[in-house]
């Protein structure tokens, strides 16, 4: 049977293996499948609404509200809050043309003085537009959310400048605001344009901290349920909570909000502001919105960036946080001892498929104190392996990582024998700062996996 003859739900299903481009090539071969498929390309391309900070951005979205078809398919919002803020500033390089963004680098041509100054009033141009829209963000997001009714996702993804840049295509759909961006600029990024978000952490978190907060003030204005709420995506760069500029009134409004989240990634950074006296308690807000969620959360990504020598977040949760639901665990950047580990997961150890360890310090004063600095290794070894055994004997996980571990400032190290997941009898070992189990690959039981786990000595 010709390909367009076939039912409509047919072509949709086939239209969902496709990507993108191969989808927009399968629309074009006839009038019929161009019908047939408009459903369900509509639904792809307006269902989540990926965007970056800037006036062309916002508007593009009150466009999109105004239309009584594209706004009922919106169900998810992916802002893109890092324009500039990544990258050193102009002050720091002797000309803009020496800079990332004119290309002296990259080219390793001279403009002419007319050129140059084109391009670098397109910069500036560029960097207002960007502040401009930060400060409409809240009352533009306020507006668009009363049209979207079914907008229940919102996340913040952090890229670099160097990387909505470039020339390649990039998993940034659709992107409002993306395309006039790099025509304002029309430049490539040069070698020197790098991911420099470690470095320049605190502008970066702070304008998180600043698109979070107008994010949740439109939610609570418009007494929005919330299914799923991520600070940073996979990055796990942070936003700044010494921005969260929420009165405690409206806190306790999306407390109610929240009690829904199904998929929660959030991480903090910066909780004090120096010479700022906060509204509310950050770091409480922090902890509450976690608590709130819990019974109904799915999915849980996690970070708390503190020194090992303060008390971590799991802390404070193991003694309340109930998880009914929780399938999917991700821990990064975490300080914890191990009874605060094993109670914030004794609720969730029924359900939980899916745990990832990420620069997890297993910390324990008693021992730090006692002096046993010759067996600090062995205690490394002794604490983490009461965490497996607990792990083992409660939970029947199908994938389980851990990286960069570490207990007593000492990091961890695995010895990975090739026969622990491939069933070979090879016995050569290599040392390992990251490991993991995954139930599709591997032909031994989880349980038997943790227990041939070794350390380095």
């Amino acid at each position: 049977m010709p390909l367009p003859n076939l039912l409509i739900e047919l072509i949709e299903r086939i239209c969902s293996d496709l990507e993108t481009l191969d989808l927009n090539s399968l629309r074009l071969t006839c009038k019929t499948l161009l019908q047939k498929s408009q459903v369900f390309y509509d639904q792809r391309h307006y269902g989540t609404i990926w965007m970056m900070v800037t006036s062309d951005s916002l508007r593009c979205l009150k466009e999109i509200a105004q239309d009584d078809y594209l706004r009922t398919l919106v169900k998810q919002l992916v802002i893109l809050p890092v324009m500039f803020e990544d990258q050193k500033t102009m002050k720091q390089y002797p000309s803009f043309q020496e800079s990332p963004f004119g290309g002296y680098s990259w080219s390793r041509t001279n403009w002419e003085d007319a050129e140059t100054q084109m391009r670098f009033e397109s910069y500036k141009n560029s960097v207002a537009g960007h502040e401009y829209a930060l400060k409409s963000l809240q009352e533009v997001l306020e507006g668009c959310l009363a049209q979207f009714t079914n907008l229940d996702a919102f996340r913040l993804q952090s890229e670099s400048t160097g990387d909505l840049l470039r020339a390649a295509t990039i998993p940034f759909p659709g992107c409002l605001g993306l395309g006039k961006f790099r025509n304002q600029l029309k430049i490539h990024p040069n070698r020197y344009m790098v991911d420099t978000m470690t470095e320049n952490m605190g502008k970066v978190s702070k304008v998180g901290g600043i698109v979070f907060t107008a994010v949740l003030k439109a939610v609570i204005a418009n007494n929005r349920n919330i299914r799923k709420l991520e600070t940073c995506a996979d990055r796990h760069g942070g936003v700044s909570f010494s921005k969260l500029k929420l009165t405690p009134t409206e806190f306790q409004a999306l407390i109610s909000l929240a009690k829904g989240i199904e998929c929660l990634h959030i991480c903090p950074r910066r909780f004090h502001q120096r010479g700022v006296k906060p509204k509310l308690d950050p770091r409480k807000a922090f902890i509450d919105l976690v608590l709130a969620s819990a019974s109904s959360l799915t999915t849980l990504e996690m970070t708390d960036y503190r020194n090992e020598f303060e008390n971590g977040i799991l802390s404070e949760l193991s003694p309340t946080a109930s998880f009914t639901r929780l399938r999917e665990l991700h821990l990064s950047s975490i300080v914890t001892s191990l009874h605060d580990f094993k109670g914030f997961l004794s609720t969730a150890t029924s359900t939980l498929e899916v745990l990832k360890l990420e620069k997890v310090t297993m910390s324990d004063e008693t021992a730090a104190k006692s002096g046993l600095r010759q067996d600090k290794k062995k205690l490394v070894h002794e604490f983490w392996r009461e965490a497996w055994d607990f792990l083992r004997d409660t939970c029947s996980l199908k994938f389980f990582s851990m990286e960069l571990l570490k207990s007593l400032r000492a990091d961890l190290q695995f010895v990975d024998y090739p026969s622990l997941s491939n069933g070979q009898s090879d016995t050569h070992a290599q040392k390992l700062t990251g490991i993991a189990y995954n139930e599709a690959e591997s032909q031994i039981s989880f349980v038997e996996w943790i227990d041939s786990l070794e350390t380095i000595p």
